[in-house]
């Protein structure tokens, strides 16, 4: 059987956290006779399997729409592949007549509705990502194709948003590792400080001025002078928002940490006074599991997401929306009685078994 894998997109972050999950599942459920064409960029690795060829194509810009629909078929026909199904990792799939097709669907921006104010350069990215990305996502959908998606809330925004039939979308749950709670050191802190989390990208849907506007509205001066909020940003990163920390006065508040070690990430949960989650876009949102685990509280928005995710999580403190003076209340309170729960267990499993048994039984059809 000929499976081809289309990932060239995967190069960073949580999408080549998808590829690598992908990647290790393949390395123990491989056939015999099973053949892998794994089309990938040239920045990403290549583990060691039995029957498995990578090609290297970088689809940066308008080179992806090329790939797409013209040089995915020309790259096969060059290297003698035969494809018996093709399993796309870009969230679109690739133009090839007469083959079954899985798309691994897990970039949620288009999904959702929401308002951008502003104009400089990560706005109008955004703006791109929701008015462009659907139609080219659409244009790729035939009515062969198979969605995947991680969630059962992606599974339905997805159906509504493309008018796919609900029957031809797998939900299928990617890995996530339960932290050894007991056995992570809890990170040492200032004690003197209330010290919360925010992990997350720059995004401007990440909202991290919704925390800037929260702590800026605490009334209590001793309280708020206190509060330290840790972020996975670099210094000049989000210049607009260290603007907006600077006019609020609260440039002891915020620490930009840039990028923290996995491991550093959790013994900081187990020290901290809690998560702050004010993101209004996530598949999942991993923080919110892994803050979980250790059973400390979480601020978060009242939106699907979150109460999916954290179902049944007695820490979970929902907040409405852009409600400021609500976000700096709960802020305030978690300041004021630090409070830990029962750690959440995560209830799924990894479901990459049922994407790789659904591609194999193309093949049994």
């Amino acid at each position: 059987m000929n499976i081809c894998i289309v990932a060239t997109i995967c190069k960073e972050t949580g999408a080549l956290s998808i590829y690598n999950q992908l990647m290790s599942h393949l390395k123990e459920e491989q056939q015999p006779d099973e053949h892998y064409y794994i089309f990938i960029d040239p920045s990403m690795p290549t583990p060691q399997l039995q029957n498995v060829q990578y090609i290297k194509y970088a689809t940066n810009g308008v080179k992806r729409a090329k790939f797409d629909f013209w040089d995915f078929k020309n790259l096969c026909e060059q290297n003698h592949i035969k494809p018996d199904v093709i399993l796309s990792l870009n969230n679109s799939g690739v133009k090839y007549p007469d083959v079954k097709q899985f798309i691994y669907y897990h970039q949620s921006i288009p999904l959702y509705k929401y308002k951008i104010k502003s104009w400089d350069k990560a706005s109008i990215r955004l703006r791109c990502y929701q008015k462009f990305l659907p139609i080219y996502i659409k244009r790729s959908l035939s009515k062969d194709c198979s969605i995947i998606v991680q969630t059962p809330i992606i599974k339905t925004l997805f159906s509504r948003k493309y008018k796919f039939p609900l029957e031809k979308i797998l939900v299928a749950f990617p890995d996530i590792k339960q932290p050894d709670t007991e056995s992570i050191k809890e990170y040492s802190f200032d004690n003197k400080y209330f010290h919360f989390l925010y992990p997350a990208a720059r995004g401007i849907y990440k909202e991290h001025n919704t925390l800037v506007k929260a702590i800026k509205l605490i009334d209590d001066c001793e309280i708020r002078n206190k509060v330290r909020v840790h972020l996975t940003l670099s210094k000049g990163t989000k210049p607009s928002l260290e603007k907006e920390i600077r006019n609020a006065g609260l440039t002891e508040q915020f620490i930009f940490h840039g990028s923290i070690p996995h491991d550093v990430l959790l013994s900081m949960y187990k020290g901290s006074n809690g998560l702050l989650f004010p993101s209004m876009i996530e598949t999942i949102g991993l923080p919110l599991l892994e803050a979980a685990s250790f059973g400390i509280p979480i601020v978060a928005n009242n939106i699907d997401f979150v109460n999916e995710v954290l179902k049944g999580y007695t820490g979970l403190i929902k907040v409405p929306t852009h409600d400021y003076k609500k976000w700096s209340n709960e802020i305030c309170n978690l300041c004021l009685s630090r409070q830990k729960y029962s750690e959440y267990k995560l209830a799924r499993k990894s479901d990459w078994i049922l994407v790789l048994n659904a591609i194999k039984s193309v093949d049994k059809l």
